[in-house]
């Protein structure tokens, strides 16, 4: 836990310096556009979900709308049943827009179950409501090969937003940090960028670390930085181009009335381009779920590749997540594979398609699925649909 103090109280006071500095020292030529800094483009299959490409792609120079969606059908069998149904996986409409030549503002809305998974009554039984994903406003700066960037609201969260940075099967699976629980994908906050060209990036944030579905519950903050580095970029051969990517994250803080400790160690590497990509990552938890007792960890990879341009590919990925280290016998693990392609692109969006198979096991000492009283197995046949597309605004 990080008590408020002079040294939460200094970060935070030096984001908003950084802020004033960077709004005073912008030019004031109009033909500029505005730049969110680090790491978030939307990746293929996850259009929208950060705010830049990573590698220096602008704020758009006009207001612009970003629609999102992933849904299919899913059949599910476990031990106990066997059933399936369609679902709308996400569903979420964003509006990016410059307000002035280094400065921006974000504001993205979501779908979501009023229920948790494990309840059974919700708003008007369980029905999909609408809340904030992000709301932020940034101002940048450039001092020679450096770009400096503040942020200020319900900011992305640093490090899921790094790893979703080329990261294109978010349709059909989450990160780890994600699905996992160690991360979640937004916090209200504050967030200081520096950015050297397109080979590193430092951010740091201090954030309420409530997530973006509960107030702040003590008088901590939760601090993370994250350093990301792109130590080479070339070319595969007949695979074509590709870059590099390695990233490292650390975060002390706390969550809940009781600040119960939830810090975390996070890396990820990935090697991706148009035609091929892999990728792995890895975290540690100290504090986890609200018990600042309950150490966690979890693994995972990827691989992608298109077989024909992009009318037909492949993906695979294996997760593995411990919630407890010191209890034995209760990790899970997810394994899934399938085909993707994508039948229709523009420059403004695209729609995909993927079908596959996922399988997820656990030990003997881990718990039952929600909503099932037995199950620890489940096997599940995936026909999921993604559609982005990035349009502007007159």
């Amino acid at each position: 836990m990080i008590p408020v103090g002079a040294a939460t109280r200094a970060a935070v006071v030096a984001v908003g310096i950084a802020a004033a500095v960077a709004g005073a020292a912008a030019p004031a030529a109009a033909d500029e556009v505005a730049d969110p800094g680090v790491g978030g483009a939307a990746a293929s299959g996850d259009a929208g979900d950060a705010a830049d490409d990573g590698d220096g792609a602008a704020w758009p120079a006009t207001a612009t709308v970003d629609l999102q969606l992933f849904g299919g059908f899913t059949q599910r069998h476990t031990a106990t049943e066997d059933d399936g149904a369609f679902e709308l996986g996400r569903g979420e409409l964003g509006v990016r827009a410059p307000l002035g030549p280094r400065a921006g503002a974000e504001l993205r809305l979501e779908s979501l179950r009023s229920a948790s998974p494990q309840s059974l009554f919700g708003i008007d039984g369980d029905s999909l409501v609408i809340r904030v994903k992000r709301a932020w406003g940034f101002v940048t700066a450039e001092t020679g090969p450096v770009r400096l960037e503040a942020r200020l609201g319900l900011v992305p969260d640093p490090w899921v937003e790094a790893l979703e940075t080329g990261y294109p099967l978010r349709p059909v699976s989450p990160t780890l940090a994600e699905r996992g629980g160690f991360f979640d994908t937004s916090d209200a906050g504050a967030t200081a960028i520096a950015r050297y060209r397109d080979l590193a990036t430092v951010s740091v944030s201090v954030l309420n670390g409530e997530g973006r579905h509960q107030i702040e519950q003590n008088a901590g903050k939760n601090t993370t930085a994250v350093v990301a580095v792109s130590p080479w970029r070339g070319c595969l051969g007949v695979l074509g181009p590709a870059r590099l990517r390695v990233q490292l994250a650390a975060r002390d803080g706390s969550v809940g009335a009781g600040s119960a400790s939830d810090r975390r160690l996070a890396a990820a590497v990935t090697l991706a381009g148009d035609d091929v990509g892999v990728g792995a990552e890895a975290v540690q938890a100290f504090g986890f779920a609200g018990q600042g007792g309950v150490d966690a960890r979890g693994a995972g990879a990827w691989a992608t590749a298109a077989l024909w341009r992009r009318w037909l590919g492949g993906w695979v990925r294996y997760d593995r997540f411990d919630p407890d280290v010191d209890t034995g016998g209760d990790a899970r693990w997810v394994l899934s594979a399938g085909v993707w392609s994508e039948p229709s692109a523009s420059r403004r969006g695209a729609l995909r398609v993927f079908a596959g198979v996922e399988h997820e096991g656990a030990g003997a000492g881990a718990g039952p699925f929600p909503g099932a009283t037995e199950a620890a197995e489940a096997t599940r046949v995936l026909i999921l649909m993604s559609a982005d597309s990035s349009w502007g605004l007159p």
